[in-house]
């Protein structure tokens, strides 16, 4: 009883003010000092400064780090009429999308296929944390993958000014918002093939490079030996049961719960 109530109280004590006077302002101070480096590559380069949006921006999600460039995005799109600073990360969401799908055609981990495609249709919809820490943290191989293809995608956002002229959406949601207000296909144009490329690239490079550690695919074995013993046991079960009805006592019980005598049987 008593831990019941002092661990909470505890662990509140504790979290509550390192949180506000210690990881809060170390988070802040680092995601603002992030977003003021992006914005100084970009002042030389607008195409690394892209690239290295994409390929840091799922570390960045990790972290909560990525949080220092809403207000740059804000801020750009209040005074310029667009975003083309943060905008490179949309890269990155289509990457962990593809990546998953990618996962769920080449994996032979049941459990494993039945995650990656929820994660997918949240991805295309802009929610990639579930693909972050559900899958690709734990596999690796597929994490970085998506990061080398988030870099090639911002890297092009980057080449061809690629930008954003209204707040609101995520994922598929947020295309209306990259028509330029004179109603010009262009900027949409590049925001489709920017998609394109990236979920082309890291689909390829998971089909090639991920295989289903040895741990995963011991497990499998397990569950297939384990699905065909419990199959056998059923079939076991019901033998013995027909066998049973078969050679049964040739008289039964009456609802009444009388019993007939073998005469009248």
């Amino acid at each position: 009883m008593v831990k019941f109530f002092f661990v909470p109280m505890l662990t509140l004590l504790v979290s509550i003010p390192a949180g506000f006077l210690l990881i809060g302002p170390l988070a802040t101070f680092g995601s603002t000092l992030i977003a003021q480096g992006v914005m100084t590559v970009r002042n030389f380069s607008p195409m690394l400064a892209g690239a290295l949006v994409g390929l840091t921006w799922q570390i960045l999600v990790i972290f909560g780090l990525h949080w220092g460039f809403i207000p740059v995005y804000i801020n750009n799109i209040m005074t310029n009429g667009y975003d083309n600073v943060m905008m490179p990360f949309f890269a990155c969401t289509f990457a962990t999308s593809a990546v998953v799908l990618a996962i769920f055609f080449k994996t032979k981990n049941r459990q494993l296929k039945e995650m990656a495609l929820p994660n997918f249709i949240s991805g295309i919809f802009g929610v990639t944390e579930p693909a972050i820490y559900g899958i690709l943290l734990s596999l690796k191989k597929p994490f970085i993958i998506s990061c080398i293809a988030g870099c090639i995608g911002g890297g092009f956002y980057g080449a061809f000014n690629f930008r954003k002229f209204m707040m609101g959406g995520m994922g598929i949601f947020e295309f209306p918002a990259m028509i330029e207000p004179d109603g010009g296909m262009g900027n949409l144009i590049v925001a489709l093939a920017g998609v394109a490329i990236t979920m082309v690239i890291v689909f390829a490079a998971t089909m090639i490079f991920y295989k289903d550690d040895k741990k995963t695919a011991e497990k499998r074995r397990q569950e297939i030996v384990k699905r065909k013993a419990d199959r056998w046991k059923l079939r076991e079960h019901l033998r013995q049961y027909l066998k049973r009805r078969r050679h049964g006592p040739p008289c039964f019980i009456r609802r009444s719960f009388t019993v007939r005598s073998e005469e009248g049987c």
